[in-house]
């Protein structure tokens, strides 16, 4: 992706051990990986790094997924097959959303974690 810095994890796991270990500023993952889904990925990321902004893709469009991914705070969900255009134009907005996040955070109260992280997890 243009004018980002891409570190790729084979499935959930490792991009969960990644995000403890680095700081990114996006996560991109989909949601069917081995080992962990993007959807628990998506759920740990929530507790670690609840500003962080994250986009799940899927080549079948769940609902039940969609539905789960905006709950549990993805900030886009992108249907396979896509362009790469899509991808990029969702990551700048997700990026550029962060500053809401965090106020966000802040309204509620919530302590903000001292690193951000992103992962692009794919299988």
């Amino acid at each position: 992706m243009a004018g980002f810095e891409v570190v790729e994890a084979p499935n959930g796991k490792v991009a969960s051990d990644l995000a403890l270990q680095r700081t990114f500023d996006l996560v991109v993952t989909d949601v069917h990986m081995p080992v962990m889904s993007g959807l628990e990925l998506l759920q740990e990321l929530a507790i670690w790094h609840p500003t962080l902004p994250v986009i799940l893709m899927s080549g079948s469009l769940e609902v039940s997924a969609a539905d789960a991914a905006s709950l549990l705070g993805a900030c886009h969900f992108l249907k396979k097959p896509f362009l790469m255009t899509e991808l990029q134009h969702g990551a700048i907005r997700a990026v550029g959303n962060e500053a809401q996040s965090i106020r966000r955070q802040l309204e509620l109260g919530r302590q903000l974690p001292r690193r951000r992280v992103a992962v692009a997890a794919s299988r």
